[in-house]
């Protein structure tokens, strides 16, 4: 039987009580979750954790994060002198040859002058680029001897096209995770400075820590916890939260629509033309609005996840407009589009993209309340996307219409 409207209420009140009461010991308060981009690898997690390894960091540590880091992760750095270990995040390693053998940015390097290194490739949400360790590998070449460890949230392998394996068949490389190792690490060193005169950076390390938990989904108060399943197993309530998990999937599900139709309107106004795709299945969970131009060979796309709610903004091929098109004409409509701005395009189906900045890259309920009581804040910062990409776009359609006229032109010259 389903629960009526005054039951579901009581129990969302009761819930709500329990929230609260951590809510004023402060007990969510995160410095992280506050700035926002939790799952920022560059800007967050890379800079971090290579301020954090640095001897000659400010935390004012010296080398105790680098020494405890390389004892989790069984690395022998006991013939080095860790104060003259040099760190940074983002290294450029020049730029990517066409072969991809060559170049790019590594995340993290540690290095003690030509001896060592240590390269740390970071991984939270983004795919693996082509030859991408390979090519951390030709770099390291350079050193007598080296370390390359891939990072992920749960220690996963590289993707074979990153790879392309050792020269003898073996890894070249080491798997570790934030949910293990870097926890293991910073708990280690937080164990270490718990009966020591605590710095400023002890509570940021510990919230830091917090934030890991939340990322690979353990952030839940172990408390809280106990006190909902006390609540839910009382009478009916087990059942009614049943029922009521799919409303509220539901509801969110209309407020992204309602949000679709008003970047909608904003888009035609622009003189673009909308379709939504939104009906999200187990196969392709995803809302998604496209707009684009008739004369465009390409669409901007938003588009948001229905499993985890993460929101993105990008441009994809539009596959019925391409027919004419030879690949290498696509590939440099890719290749122009790439070297606009550091947009990711480690993703088969897009040619750019990257999420949405701060709340609005992973939706949560505050997020779904904000959009549904004042969207524009969120119409606002993708009104400025289409502001920027629509005359790119324009200027590129004529660019590449011209090239493929030229080409065809010299084509059907020749073949005459």
């Amino acid at each position: 039987m389903m629960a009526t409207k005054k039951e579901y209420q009581n129990l969302l009140d009761e819930v709500k009580d329990e929230k609260s009461k951590s809510l004023n010991k402060g007990d969510l308060f995160n410095i992280f979750g506050i700035i926002g981009k939790s799952s920022d690898e560059v800007n967050i997690h890379s800079k971090f954790l290579a301020m954090l390894l640095n001897p000659k960091g400010k935390h004012g540590c010296g080398d105790a994060f680098l020494r405890t880091f390389c004892k989790t992760t069984s690395i022998d750095i006991s013939r080095f002198d860790l104060d003259k270990a040099e760190v940074f995040a983002e290294y450029s390693i020049g730029p990517i040859r066409k072969n991809r053998t060559e170049g790019g940015r590594i995340d993290i390097l540690i290095r003690f002058g030509k001896e060592y290194a240590i390269i740390i490739e970071n991984k939270i949400y983004a795919g693996d680029q082509e030859n991408q360790l390979m090519r951390y590998r030709n770099y390291a070449k350079s050193f007598k001897s080296f370390v390359i460890l891939y990072l992920t949230l749960d220690g996963h392998a590289p993707d074979k096209k990153s790879t392309h394996e050792g020269d003898d068949g073996n890894a070249y490389w080491s798997e570790i995770s934030y949910e293990s190792d870097i926890k293991d690490w910073l708990g280690k060193w937080l164990e270490l400075k718990r009966s020591e005169n605590k710095t400023w950076i002890y509570p940021i390390v510990k919230q830091y820590v917090d934030l890991i938990d939340s990322i690979t989904g353990n952030d839940v108060d172990a408390s809280f916890t106990e006190k909902l399943c006390n609540l839910l197993g009382e009478a009916n309530n087990l059942a009614f939260a049943g029922e009521m998990k799919k409303e509220i999937f539901d509801a969110k599900i209309k407020i992204i629509n309602i949000f679709c139709s008003k970047l909608k309107k904003s888009a035609n106004e622009k003189g673009l033309s909308s379709e939504t795709d939104n009906e999200p299945d187990e196969d392709d969970p995803f809302i998604r609005l496209y707009m684009s131009k008739k004369k465009w060979k390409c669409c901007l796309v938003f588009e948001i996840d229905t499993n985890a709610f993460y929101c993105k903004f990008g441009i994809v091929l539009d596959n019925d407009k391409i027919t004419d098109f030879r690949r290498k004409e696509i590939k440099d409509l890719e290749n122009e589009l790439r070297n606009l701005q550091d947009y990711r395009n480690d993703h088969s189906w897009w040619m750019i993209w990257d999420y949405l900045p701060d709340e609005f890259e992973k939706w949560n309920a505050e997020t779904f309340v904000s959009v549904k009581n004042d969207s524009r804040n969120l119409l606002g910062i993708l009104e400025e996307k289409l502001d920027t990409y629509v005359p790119i776009l324009d200027e590129l359609s004529k660019k590449t219409v011209r090239l493929h006229y030229e080409q065809n032109f010299q084509y059907e010259r020749f073949s005459l």
